[in-house]
């Protein structure tokens, strides 16, 4: 996984380094198994979902950046 490589490279250099990815936000939200229709970019209710699944894994990113005094790097991880 690209993320966590990257991660502990930055972590080895010194600096701070979350990951916050938005597959995990989607297998604990709305489960880990979901239909191919989830993903139908046609499906508006489902697209309506992930985005606000994207927007939620954005915001904790963005407190987690506001709130650490030592946070140095933060890594958005989603595919597509």
């Amino acid at each position: 996984h690209l993320a966590k490589l990257i991660q502990r490279y930055l972590n080895w250099l010194g600096f701070y380094t979350e990951i916050f990815n938005v597959g995990n936000y989607r297998r604990d939200k709305v489960g880990a198994f979901q239909p191919a229709q989830f993903f139908d970019q046609e499906n508006e209710d489902f697209v309506a979902v992930r985005l606000e699944l994207a927007k939620a894994c954005l915001d904790d990113m963005i407190n987690w950046l506001n709130s650490k005094s030592s946070a140095n790097v933060a890594i958005y991880d989603a595919t597509n």
